[in-house]
């Protein structure tokens, strides 16, 4: 979608399959996979007990082929609105200013001595920590989510308890993430 992102996926051209959930950055909430199968014999395979009822003789394309549910509900739909309505570059425009956002938070806690970057800001997610002990941390993240306008997870990496903020909502905008900057900046400062 963002042509100076490919290099995220480079590589995947060589795999057998491949899988991503457009939940975020394609807008598209819920019940919706983007599948690829270079060989979708081997998927058919994989699902093709067919009791008498379901064969069909015209040899055509049957979707439940290829998946679990045998119901033929149309998932993609709802995909499909999102590239008709915004397009590559309006998808690629949203996706640029996310990650142009992210790493402008991520910029400003790194230039704060209270803060330090765990993690290398790839896309959209920053995973920090306030200089101190993990009990500070876990702390701070229990001020901020109870707080109740902003929602930050944790996760531990090399021993050490860390913040994450993944930036991913359509509806996030800089006012919101430097209305987050001032609550950690505040919490902080206690």
């Amino acid at each position: 979608m963002v042509p100076e992102y490919r290099w995220v996926i480079e590589g995947c051209e060589r795999a057998d399959s491949f899988v991503f959930n457009p939940h975020k950055w394609l807008l598209t909430p819920v019940e919706s996979s983007v599948f690829f199968c270079r060989r979708p014999d081997v998927l058919r395979q994989a699902f093709s007990l067919v009791p008498e009822i379901l064969r069909t003789s015209d040899g055509g394309l049957n979707l439940m082929d290829y998946g679990v549910p045998l119901g033929h509900r149309f998932r993609a739909l709802k995909l499909w609105f999102v590239l008709r309505y915004y397009g590559h570059e309006g998808l690629a425009s949203f996706i640029r200013d996310q990650i142009a956002m992210t790493q402008e938070l991520r910029d400003r806690m790194a230039a704060d001595p209270r803060f330090e970057i765990c993690a290398p800001t790839l896309l959209s997610v920053i995973c920090f920590r306030r200089v101190g002990s993990d009990q500070h941390n876990r702390a701070l993240l229990d001020a901020i989510n109870s707080e109740g306008r902003f929602f930050l997870s944790s996760t531990v990496a090399q021993g050490r308890y860390m913040l994450r903020i993944a930036i991913g909502n359509m509806f996030t905008e800089r006012k919101h993430l430097n209305e987050l900057w001032n609550l950690l900046d505040a919490l902080v400062r206690i």
